[in-house]
């Protein structure tokens, strides 16, 4: 008898113990993807490659040894009007492959894509950074002068000196020689974000452009512009149209 009711008591507290029992709930999991940025180095259409020989719209003949620059400050602007704001710093250097990953990017369909070629004003005194805005990537200048936003280097037998070498170092965040420019490029085609999806955003970042409209740039007398002021702000001028849309690869 007393085992029997022994027994009761054990069933009748698992009974209670499972009653307890509170089911977790499955995760939920984002409805989110990703997009990689490619950037293709052209001339005026052309695939660029390094130490290759060109002209610019001067006529100036000159190769390019070393092209990299920032993209910083990209939105991703739905069809609907509203955006994704990444807030990533992204250094694109062409001779590393040209192009960067974004993440975390809601799931829809996007018309266009807005960013600053440049560094914002207050990463620039910000003090030591890393990342792709770390001092080792020879893209900073100092304390004073900041970041480097774009960076060109080369030769031309035009060039006014004796090594017959071209640079190209455009920065500068205060007025009125500030270099930081913000554009916008809309797609031809919808860029459709999911979570089973991988799509790539192809770009061209065409090299003339650097060298002409509004200001047409002759290696004679502009072979070296490193510093901040009016002729880096010309050049910043004129790259405001250097990247364009090319395709989507789903």
């Amino acid at each position: 008898m007393k085992i029997k009711s022994i027994a009761i008591i054990v069933l009748l507290a698992f009974s209670f113990c499972k009653k307890d029992k509170i089911e977790e709930p499955e995760p939920v999991v984002p409805n989110v993807g990703n997009l990689s940025v490619n950037y293709r180095p052209t001339i005026d259409g052309n695939t660029m490659l390094f130490g290759t020989q060109y002209k610019n719209a001067h006529g100036d003949t000159f190769t390019v040894n070393l092209f990299k620059y920032y993209i910083t400050n990209v939105f991703l602007v739905k069809d609907d009007g509203s955006k994704f704001s990444e807030g990533k710093f992204h250094l694109v250097d062409h001779s590393l492959g040209g192009g960067f990953s974004m993440s975390g990017i809601p799931a829809g369909t996007y018309k266009s894509m807005i960013y600053t070629l440049g560094v914002d004003s207050s990463r620039n005194v910000s003090g030591v950074q890393d990342g792709d805005l770390a001092p080792s990537k020879a893209m900073f200048w100092d304390w004073n002068t900041g970041y480097i936003f774009l960076k060109l280097e080369g030769t031309s037998p035009q060039a006014d000196n004796g090594s017959k070498d071209i640079a190209f170092h455009i920065g500068g965040f205060t007025k009125p020689y500030s270099t930081i420019r913000t554009m916008t490029i809309n797609f031809a085609q919808d860029l459709v974000i999911a979570k089973d999806k991988n799509p790539q955003l192809k770009l061209a970042s065409n090299v003339n452009e650097l060298f002409k409209n509004p200001f047409v740039v002759d290696f004679f007398t502009y072979h070296t512009v490193t510093s901040p002021g009016l002729q880096s702000n010309l050049v910043a001028n004129n790259y405001t149209d250097m990247i364009s849309y090319e395709a989507i690869v789903p």
